[in-house]
């Protein structure tokens, strides 16, 4: 009587939600990232497998495959493999001369012209290399391990035929991308402040990916950035490269979309792991010049009363710090939930210009300025005191007045 080592590899696990991940789906309409992923490449996937000795071991070895595409028949006789396990994570002989059966383009029955011992576990694998008749490879890496004569485990592993070592491997890639000139690196939602106009990228990820997947079509800038892509590292360390310098003055966010990058073993790539996210690392970055002198805040002082305050802004390096009167207005100066009148004095002795406000109960307030504020040599406010000029909210400047 046939006795049957149950056998089933990681495809097996496709039928539970666990492990939707692997699963693929026509469905045009999906937004699974790795669904999409599947319908880009149009893989082919194992549908089902069994292997087993044909009566009592010592005996002959024998399964079947069932396929969701036709396959290219000699692609899948040449790259099927069979170990013996003989000790963990040692591979013992390689099990050879089997023939094959094809029931159909899409099933297939095999058998070893030789007998095995069941007293060892045994490693079949279907790799990377091989093809479906569209020339198509598999969707995955898939590998099984029949343990025992009295057990059966299921694992996908990154292993190459050959080689002695293998691991459970269900993890998504994941990447940081490094500003090389600067050195930070950053991971998904970074910001590496001001970098120059000359600097370049690398992006490192934790495990081998595919080289095919890290291409411009899945990196972009924004505003727009020609720009090619290398190797580094074979398979953890690529750089991008801008074909010219970046423009001065300019904020920056670098895109890659994990959704096209595969690891080795068909994990589809993550921002965060978990998928829970856009699928997209981004990375800030601007190009300010940076300044030797630039207009901030420069004091206050009470008139005799706390009901009237005069507010001053200087440039330390220019001979005066007048201010251009049509850029201070109540948009461009503010107080919260107060009251208050405003106006703008020139004091000849002082070389400045005041901001006067005059209110009921303005002491122990909030006070706003705006980036707009300008003196009269032009120099709009450098609200954040880093001597470039972003020319947005972040030049605004707050201060508390007791």
């Amino acid at each position: 009587m046939r006795k049957l080592i149950s056998f089933m590899i990681i495809i097996a696990l496709f039928v539970f939600a666990s492990c939707k991940i692997f699963e693929p789906d026509n469905d045009p309409t999906s937004t699974d990232a790795n669904i999409a992923k599947a319908a880009t490449h149009d893989l082919f996937n194992i549908d089902d497998w069994n292997i087993y000795f044909d009566g009592a071991a010592p005996n002959y070895l024998e399964g079947y495959f069932v396929f969701d595409q036709d396959m290219n028949k000699s692609s899948f006789e040449t790259n099927l493999y069979i170990y013996q396990i003989t000790a963990d994570n040692t591979l013992g002989n390689r099990v050879l001369n089997i023939t094959f059966n094809w029931l159909n383009a899409r099933e297939v029955q095999f058998r070893t012209a030789a007998t095995y011992d069941d007293d060892v576990a045994y490693l079949i694998k279907v790799p990377a290399a091989t093809r479906d008749a569209n020339g198509h490879g598999p969707y995955g890496d898939y590998s099984g391990i029949t343990v025992s004569y009295f057990t059966a485990t299921d694992w996908t592993g990154q292993w190459d035929p050959g080689a002695t070592g293998f691991a459970m491997d269900y993890t998504k890639p994941t990447a940081y991308i490094r500003a090389v000139l600067e050195g930070n690196n950053e991971w998904d939602d970074g910001d590496y402040g001001d970098v120059g106009t000359g600097e370049y990228f690398d992006i490192y990820f934790a495990e081998d990916v595919v080289p095919g997947d890290i291409t411009s079509a899945n990196i972009s800038f924004t505003p727009s950035v020609s720009f090619s892509v290398s190797t580094q590292t074979a398979n953890t360390r690529f750089r991008i490269t801008p074909s010219s310098a970046l423009n001065v003055n300019t904020d920056y966010v670098i895109s890659l979309n994990m959704s096209n990058v595969e690891d080795v073993n068909g994990n589809a790539g993550s921002d965060d792991n978990n998928n829970d996210d856009d699928n997209y690392i981004q990375i800030r970055f601007n190009t300010y010049e940076y300044l030797v002198d630039t207009l901030r805040y420069g004091g206050y002082a009470w008139r005799d009363t706390d009901q009237i305050i005069q507010i001053w802004f200087d440039t330390p390096k220019t001979e005066d710090d007048y201010l251009d009167h049509s850029t201070i207005n109540y948009n461009t100066v503010w107080l919260d939930d107060e009251e208050y009148v405003m106006w703008v004095e020139d004091d000849m002795i002082d070389l400045r210009t005041y901001i006067v406000i005059k209110g009921h109960d303005i002491d122990a307030e909030d006070y706003n300025f705006s980036y707009k504020i300008t003196d009269t040599d032009g120099n709009t406010l450098d609200g954040n005191g880093n001597n470039r000029l972003e020319g947005d909210y972040r030049d605004d400047y707050h201060v508390y007045i007791p």
